[in-house]
């Protein structure tokens, strides 16, 4: 299944106006629907993919793991949130906010994100401003509190 997933992905792998607009529309239900029906092996297949995939491949990958709830999901945003692209972080703060603090304290480079999270937070603009302020919320124990 991953590697129709993989197919699917990169067929969205460039920015559009059309892409992005059919990518809402259509893409990322067929995707939800093929990581519903993921495997281990699939889902290890993924993590392993991830180090050569784009920045835009890996936010439309984010873009699915906000809409479902599945074991390894913690596991790809926390290699996701690892990356100097703006956009997919914001994306991927969006898919944490969802978690509980004890869900967050298992993230392996929490404190990175958290430090990069509050550095970014005053230029996320208004669509993210929410997000980040219910994940900064949320922090696990044992982080420093927002001012």
């Amino acid at each position: 299944m991953f590697e129709k997933l993989n197919e699917l992905l990169d067929l969205y792998d460039f920015d559009s106006a059309e892409t992005h607009e059919f990518w809402y529309s259509e893409g990322i239900d067929e995707a939800t629907d093929m990581i519903d029906g993921f495997r281990q092996e699939d889902w290890d297949a993924l993590y392993a993919s991830l180090p050569g995939k784009s920045a835009l491949w890996k936010e439309r990958l984010a873009n699915i793991l906000g809409g479902v709830s599945v074991p390894n999901e913690l596991r790809i945003l926390q290699v996701l949130a690892d990356t100097e692209d703006d956009i997919l972080f914001k994306t991927v703060i969006c898919d944490l906010s969802r978690y509980d603090p004890e869900q967050l304290e298992k993230l392996e480079n929490r404190e990175l994100i958290v430090e990069k999270a509050e550095k970014l937070r005053p230029s996320v603009g208004e669509v993210y401003e929410s997000y980040f302020e219910v994940f900064l919320r949320k922090r696990a124990p044992g982080s420093t509190r927002i001012e």
